[in-house]
């Protein structure tokens, strides 16, 4: 497979998992990236924003208990403020985020992603 495939991962994520399962089945040979770990620089974030392929809205876990903490609930954060917050608290960012030559995406749902992966759609 030709296609260069980078997996913003976190393993213990079920449906990060079953990305990746999807993508290597697939024959897609991933650079796979523990986002906590290592999480995205604020240049990358803000390429993924201005890409069109992710949005603020999309790439927040809005599950995670500390995204109603920091009442994210109640407000929109700026691109900016997304910047800083997934920088400072990475668990915040929504899982995976898939990057290829051809856009960046939030995989989710994953049962539609897991359909464009094998279909060869990415």
């Amino acid at each position: 497979m030709n296609t260069k495939v980078t997996i913003w991962h976190n393993g213990r994520c079920s449906t990060s998992r079953k990305i990746l399962e999807a993508l290597v089945s697939s024959d897609y040979e991933p650079i796979v990236i523990n986002y906590l770990l290592t999480p995205p620089t604020a240049e990358k974030l803000k390429n993924w924003l201005e890409s069109g392929g992710v949005s603020v809205n999309s790439l927040l876990r809005k599950k995670e208990p500390l995204y109603k903490e920091l009442g994210l609930d109640k407000s929109q954060p700026s691109p900016q403020e997304l910047v800083k917050l997934i920088i400072k608290y990475p668990v915040l960012m929504e899982r995976p985020v898939i990057e290829t030559d051809s856009g960046v995406f939030v995989a989710r749902p994953a049962a539609e992603f897991i359909a464009r992966i094998t279909q060869k759609k990415i």
